[in-house]
């Protein structure tokens, strides 16, 4: 009897298992309802079934089909007409059925890239709206585009699926749409007369080399060492987790609110219970605390590991001497990643959060604070995520006079961010030294959103892609340059094929360093591979605002782009470079592709076009412009070797082709 019941279970359990299987056709999230397919193309759909089970596509022209392989996973062709009405695709094997609803043919895209690229149609208010938003929203369903906007996360590994679904443009799901995205696909639909799918991947405060694979980032030689510690990366992140089990900790605001820098969430930054404001006081011995030099990173080496990943509190102090404390003094700060609270002998004289903390910022010394002699400054700064940097200006300006705070700072951590909880290291600095060595996996994990958020995308057919990034890795430009060009070529070539690739160019912003001009000339640079354009953006930025509101304009101009060197359509073109530089005497010849015709000289802006001899002392040029070729030159220079334009921050350009749209930021230098 028992051997029957044993027999019989056996048979039961057999037969539910391959019910299952079979039953278990699975498609990955990007085919569903609402999708886009490139129309006029052969494209793939994939997915799992049961092992080595014929698996069919039925399409309103033709039936598809093929077989998984021995674990499941199958792969078959289709291709695609031209445009026609919404249809629906059953996908089907022998006992299960996934039906795709209201599906169209037409151009499908990929956006990626960091905040400018994230942007939603809303705008993130109060701080950064958007131009005509409610407009924009209530009018999105006019025009026939789908955006599938991928979920966030990192992985370490390569990853074959990701979250998220195709949205129709209704006032509900656009206001939610990327803008400049969006902008670009309506200017495509409304040219091509055909639906635009946008596959939207992107992530605010991100660098590139978040952004391309292992394979591809290991062949520009950088961040090797980051690369060689992914296979321990578990082991790292276990030790790590349990030695945060034996520290008190509290919660960020962020575990219980919307990760947005709202009026409510500013206030519970304010009350959580810090409880470390002993490091305010004047009277604290921090001989024993770490050394930092400010500007720069805030965050102190730790014993065990230089190079470790550090999100949370750190306080900064530094001495400074007052000769008469009874005239006015104002405090001036630049950038704080990602938040301060600024204390001057023990009392809180400012304090800056969120989009407002990336800004230059001034505080006002009450009468009274300051002494005359030895005065103290504290700061405690707080990151959470990413870069931890304080930027210039650091200086106590009076009536004319400067007390720069500029050099060494002592710091110490007092509390590590992870997973949105804070937790509290010891007054005696036993746990800050006992800190196991760890890379956080972040959206700044070299790889690791190329790993969730692009490696599953790479089967669909894409027309091409558009990208918005560059902002964070300023202060790197060579190796951004670098990285970029190798990450255009890995998307390519796990795609299999040479999609064009259209980007925009940081906008001016007042980063208080003038390190951007570098970048923007990268990326210049970068615009130089195949099937490669890069849309300016210098005349639409805002130095106060690092997400300028005019994204209808980048997406215009991304679109021109497409329309130019992908669709065959003509006249739209708003880009203009230098092509060659030559010298005449001393006189330095710069020559650009006038694809509109000629170049203009804006005179009011003559500082932005700059010569030199030395690479070091530069002068405003005086300019002369013959068709499509520009003429500097100036007096106070002989045998000018170097001309560069655009070359600040926030500078908005001095040169125009013939559309009034202003030539990238550039530096050349004569052979």
């Amino acid at each position: 009897m028992s051997k029957l019941f044993f027999t019989l279970i056996c048979f039961i359990l057999s037969f539910s298992t391959n019910t299952y299987a079979i039953d278990n056709l699975s498609l990955p999230s990007l085919f569903s309802d609402n999708m886009v397919l490139q129309r006029n193309a052969q494209l793939q759909f994939w997915g799992k079934a049961a092992p080595s089970s014929k698996v069919s596509i039925q399409t309103p022209w033709e039936l598809y089909s093929g077989f998984s392989d021995e674990i499941g996973t199958w792969n078959i062709q289709i291709t695609t007409p031209g445009k026609r009405e919404p249809f629906a695709i059953e996908v089907c094997n022998q006992n299960d059925c996934k039906i795709l609803n209201n599906v169209v043919l037409g151009e499908v895209w990929l956006a990626s890239g960091q905040s400018n690229m994230e942007m939603p149609l809303k705008g993130w208010l109060p701080n950064d709206p958007l131009l005509n938003s409610e407009e924009e929203i209530q009018n999105a369903h006019k025009y026939p585009v789908r955006v599938f906007t991928v979920k966030r996360t990192v992985s370490t590994q390569p990853q074959d699926d990701l979250d998220g679904k195709w949205e129709l443009g209704t006032p509900e799901q656009a206001a939610y749409f990327s803008a400049t995205a969006f902008f670009f696909a309506r200017e495509l639909s409304l040219t091509l007369d055909v639906p635009v799918g946008i596959i939207h991947s992107s992530w605010g405060g991100t660098p590139v080399q978040s952004w391309i694979g292992e394979d591809g980032l290991r062949v520009t030689g950088f961040y090797n060492e980051v690369l060689d510690q992914l296979p321990e990366f578990q082991r790292h992140v276990n030790n790590f987790e349990q030695w945060l089990k034996g520290l008190v900790s509290f919660p960020s605001p962020f575990k219980s609110l919307p990760y947005e820098w709202t009026d409510r969430a500013k206030a519970s930054w304010r009350m959580l219970p810090y409880e470390d404001l002993e490091f305010k006081e004047i009277v604290y011995d921090d001989n024993a605390w770490s050394t930092v030099a400010l500007p720069g990173d805030y965050v102190p080496d730790f014993p065990n590991d230089t190079t470790s990943d550090y999100d949370g509190i750190v306080w900064l102090r530094k001495t400074f001497f007052i000769d008469d404390p009874s005239v006015d003094y104002q405090l001036h700060l630049g950038l704080v990643d990602d938040m301060e609270f600024t204390y001057i002998n023990g009392v809180l004289v400012g304090s800056t959060m969120g989009p407002d903390s990336f800004t230059p910022k001034s505080y006002a010394i009450p009468k009274g604070i300051l002494k005359k002699g030895k005065n103290l400054i504290a700061i405690r700064a707080i990151d959470t995520g990413g870069v931890s940097s304080m930027l210039a200006p650091l200086v106590l300006k009076s009536q004319g006079k400067e007390i720069s705070l500029s050099g060494n700072w002592k710091a110490r951590p007092t509390a590590e961010l992870y997973a949105n909880d804070f937790h509290r290291f010891d007054a005696a600095d036993s746990q800050v030294a006992n800190r196991p060595k760890i890379n956080k996996l972040t959206s700044w994990t070299p790889t690791a959103l190329y790993n969730s958020m692009i490696n599953p995308l790479i089967n669909y057919k894409i027309k091409g892609a558009i990208w918005y990034q560059g902002e964070s890795n300023v202060g790197n430009h060579d190796e951004y340059e670098t990285v970029f060009k190798a990450m255009i070529g890995h998307w390519r070539s796990k795609w299999g094929y040479d999609f064009p690739f259209y980007f925009a160019q940081i906008a001016p912003f007042d980063y208080n360093n003038n390190l951007s001009p570098a970048l923007r000339n990268a990326q210049l640079h970068v615009s130089a591979l195949h099937n490669t354009a890069m849309a300016v953006t210098l005349d639409i930025g805002n130095p106060k605002n690092i997400h300028p509101a005019n994204k209808q304009a980048v997406g215009r101009r991304l679109a021109n782009l497409a329309f130019e060197n992908t669709y065959g359509i003509f006249g739209k073109y708003e880009a203009s470079k230098p092509l060659s530089i030559a010298r005449q005497q001393d006189v330095l010849v710069i020559s650009f592709d006038c694809v509109q015709g000629g170049i203009s000289y804006n005179l009011d802006k003559k500082s932005e076009l700059e010569i030199s001899a030395d690479n070091e002392n530069f002068y405003p040029a005086d300019v002369r412009v013959e068709g499509c070729s520009v003429h500097v030159s100036s007096s106070e220079v002989q045998n000018p070797k170097y001309v560069r334009h655009a070359w600040s921050d926030v500078a908005t350009g001095a040169i125009f082709n013939s559309l009034n749209t202003p030539i990238s930021t550039f530096y050349l230098m004569v052979d």
